[in-house]
């Protein structure tokens, strides 16, 4: 049985949200670069001010991903030692 979303949870899942719809802004910014529309300055600042917004919630959520990358893999060497032994006990 699950509960209601822990508020923390939902506050960080906005947060992610606000990074990504951010980080188009700043893909459109950089095209704009690119084409020679728009300040490298400018672009500098906004980068400067997107990672100092949103640094602190996609490095928490980095470290989420690679913590259950790790938890899987060491899983699957698991399960793949088992059968390693199994395979070896199976030919004595």
């Amino acid at each position: 049985m699950t509960g209601p979303p822990d508020s923390s949870a939902v506050e960080s899942e906005q947060r992610v949200h606000e990074a990504i719809a951010e980080l188009e802004n700043l893909r459109q910014r950089l095209l704009r670069a690119g084409e020679g529309e728009s300040d490298p300055a400018e672009v500098r600042a906004a980068l400067a001010q997107y990672w100092h917004a949103h640094g602190p919630i996609l490095v928490a959520v980095a470290a989420a991903v690679g913590e259950q990358v790790r938890a899987q893999a060491l899983q699957a060497l698991y399960q793949w030692r088992a059968e390693v032994a199994r395979a070896t006990r199976v030919r004595r």
